[in-house]
């Protein structure tokens, strides 16, 4: 469901985002993406206090218990706030469905632009630009190679050093808001140089 709805939104965003000024065209993508990665940091933050006030903390009875207790109390925490979380998605969702233009609106923007909305050009990039675009989706797959799996295990991480889940949510919240936040700093730096 993420996938989807990244899918449907970000090109369309994108877009927004770069033509709302040809000036800072790369610094509004950039702010566009900082506030997807606010959200992204906002989310493990909240649920590991979440997660840390409704779990029961056995683990502290079974290690007073000794070794031989080991294993035999279990946590039987709830993770009851993470469903509840996700229903803080439902209203953003239906408000997209609910305004996302149709196919009709769409080809009456590009009529009334002189675009007969059923002819498509054909566009043959020189080689260079070729090159550029080949060495952007490369450096594209790296990344979404080594984030998801960096941010999947940071909690696990920091879990078995002993790390509370509020404690290792921030860390992770953290880990998102670096990345938006570097894109913004280097977004300027490309425009100026």
């Amino acid at each position: 469901l993420a996938a989807l709805g990244s899918g449907s939104f970000h090109p369309v965003g994108s877009m927004h985002a770069a033509e709302s000024s040809k000036t800072r065209s790369m610094t509004n993508l950039s702010i566009f993406f900082l506030m997807g990665q606010t959200g992204s940091a906002i989310v493990p933050t909240i649920l590991g206090v979440l997660l840390d006030s409704a779990a029961t903390h056995n683990n502290v009875f079974t290690a007073a218990l000794g070794p031989s207790m080991a294993g035999v109390l279990r946590e039987s925490g709830s993770i009851t706030p993470i469903f509840l979380m996700a229903l803080i998605a439902l209203p953003p969702i239906l408000w997209l469905f609910m305004t996302m233009p149709s196919s009709r609106a769409y080809n009456s923007v590009r009529v009334a632009a002189g675009i007969n909305p059923k002819s498509s050009t054909f566009y043959r990039a020189p080689r260079a630009q070729m090159i550029a675009l080949g060495t952007l989706a490369v450096v594209v797959a790296l990344r979404s190679f080594a984030n998801p799996g960096v941010v999947a295990f940071i909690p696990r991480l920091f879990a078995l050093k002993g790390w509370s889940a509020a404690e290792y949510g921030l860390n992770t919240g953290g880990f998102w808001l670096a990345g938006g936040l570097a894109g913004v700093l280097f977004s300027r730096l490309a425009e100026q140089f």
